[in-house]
């Protein structure tokens, strides 16, 4: 029994390829279409202000290394109902932000490093994410002082700029593009393993490579012949 080892024959893929370029418009197509319908809503734009905290006291090391032990114990606090309700207090009325949406938009971010504690605000719009951001922060702050009678947690570096982290409509033009591209990529790698694993042979060339004979001829196709009936007069 002869094994025959599977390889390709480029020139011959390459064929196949041109002989299914439908199967790649089609496919496209249909991805593109699905795309569309998917991503026919723009998602809104996302920003993210950050507010930084510090304990550092200039000329002392030992209130410095208080603060450090403060800002690590209470860091969890940033989350809290009570800081997101001393924060709603002290934003405007027009913002119409309460509690319960302020802990959603927030979160902390404690670097043991630089000894900062961040305060994160995201939110749809730019000038939210800057005032929810230095507010929780305020209240933060406010807090562990009425907490520890401790004055050493300051804020840094107030939040004036917010940073966009999602862009809604070049994530859309994205997928738009990526769909297609991807599905073309699936259907290319199906007719190569296609290609290598099926037991079909494909030429000549594979039988006299893989099988180590040499054919001299091939007897080609008979095509079928037309028999003319005729009418007995």
């Amino acid at each position: 029994m002869v094994y025959m080892t599977k390889s390709i024959d480029v020139k011959l893929l390459f064929r196949l390829l041109i002989k299914r370029w439908y199967m790649f418009i089609v496919i496209a197509a249909v991805s593109l279409l699905s795309a569309v319908l998917i991503t026919r809503d723009v998602q809104p734009d996302m920003y993210v202000a950050r507010t930084s905290i510090s304990s550092i006291v200039e000329g002392s090391t030992q209130d410095s290394l208080n603060g450090f032990k403060l800002l690590l114990n209470y860091s969890s606090l940033i989350g809290s109902g009570k800081i997101a309700a001393k924060a709603a207090d002290m934003l405007p009325e027009e913002l119409g932000l309460n509690a319960s949406r302020i802990q959603g938009m927030v979160s902390a971010n404690f670097n043991t490093e630089s000894s900062f504690l961040y305060v994160q605000a995201s939110d749809r719009n730019p000038q939210i994410t800057l005032s929810v951001s230095n507010a929780v922060a305020d209240a933060f702050v406010a807090e562990i002082s009425n907490i520890t009678g401790d004055d050493t947690i300051k804020i840094y570096d107030r939040a004036t700029s917010a940073v966009k982290i999602y862009d809604g409509l070049s994530t859309q033009r994205q997928t738009r593009v990526m769909a297609p591209v991807a599905s073309m990529f699936v259907l290319l790698v199906a007719i190569v393993l296609w290609a290598l694993f099926s037991d079909k042979v494909k030429s000549v060339g594979e039988i006299e490579r893989d099988c180590e004979i040499a054919i001299f001829g091939v007897i080609p196709p008979q095509k079928k012949r037309m028999v003319k009936k005729t009418s007995s007069s």
